[in-house]
C-alpha cells in the first residue's frame, strides 16, 4: 500500500485541473477496516494506478461511467461508516468528486486509485454534511443552483472570515451572498457566476 504524502509537501503543490486548482492540505483517512498493520486489499477499479486512470479517461465515456460509479459507491460508503457525516460533498451533483481526485491523481499518479480517493476525502473533510438539511436554491445572473442549507452556512461563514460577506450567517440566499460569492471567484481568478461551485466552496471553507 503505497504511503500517503506528507501535508508539508503536498501544500507546497497546487492542483491543476479542470475542476480543482489550489493548495490542498491532505491527511491520511483512517481505515474503516484493515488488518493489525492497516493494510488492506483494495477491490475493483480501486486498485488501478492513477495514471492509468486518467488516461482511460480522456475520450472514454464508458471508462468515466465506469469509474464515476465506483467512486460514488466509496464516497456512499464513507457517508454511512464516519460518524457525524451525512454526506462528504457539499454539493448535490456527484462529479465534484471525479474532479476532486483526478487533481490528486495528477499529484500522485503511481497512487492507487483507492488511495487517492482516501486522500481527496480526508481533505475535503472539513466541509462534509454532518446532517440533513433542506435544499436551498442559489440564484445568480438567471441560473440557479440547488445546495444544502448547511453547505450554504458553511459557505457565509467562510466568505465572513474572509471580510468578503455582510450578512447573517443563516443558510438562507440572498443578494449579499451572490455578491460576496462572486467577491470570492474574482479574487480567485475563477468565473463569477455567483453560484456555489465546488471550485468555490474550497475556497471558501478550506482556503485560509
Amino acid at each position: 500500500m503505497l504511503r500517503a504524502p506528507s501535508a508539508k509537501s503536498l501544500m507546497t503543490r497546487a492542483l491543476c485541473g479542470a475542476a480543482v486548482s489550489l493548495p490542498l492540505l491532505f491527511a491520511a483517512l483512517p481505515a474503516l477496516a484493515s488488518d493489525a498493520t492497516g493494510k488492506f486489499t483494495a477491490r475493483g477499479v480501486g486498485s488501478n494506478p492513477c495514471s492509468a486512470v486518467l488516461t482511460s479517461l480522456k475520450d472514454d465515456k464508458i471508462a468515466t461511467s465506469l469509474y464515476g460509479s465506483w467512486l460514488m459507491g466509496y464516497a456512499s460508503a464513507y457517508n454511512r461508516n464516519v460518524p457525524q457525516t451525512f454526506d462528504i460533498l457539499p454539493t448535490a451533483t456527484g462529479s465534484d468528486l471525479m474532479g476532486i481526485v483526478m487533481a490528486v491523481c495528477r499529484i500522485s499518479p503511481t497512487a492507487s486509485l483507492e488511495t487517492a480517493t482516501a486522500q481527496a476525502l480526508a481533505a475535503i473533510a472539513p466541509m462534509r454534511l454532518t446532517r440533513e438539511t433542506p435544499l436551498v436554491k442559489v440564484v445568480s445572473d438567471g441560473k440557479s443552483v440547488d445546495i444544502r442549507q448547511e453547505a450554504v452556512t458553511n459557505l457565509q461563514q467562510g466568505l465572513l472570515d474572509k471580510g468578503l460577506y455582510r450578512g447573517p450567517v443563516n443558510g438562507v440566499s440572498s443578494p449579499a451572498l451572490i455578491t460576496a460569492i462572486k467577491a470570492l471567484q474574482t479574487r480567485e481568478k475563477l468565473t463569477p457566476t455567483g453560484l456555489p461551485d465546488i471550485d468555490t466552496l474550497i475556497r471558501a471553507v478550506l482556503k485560509k
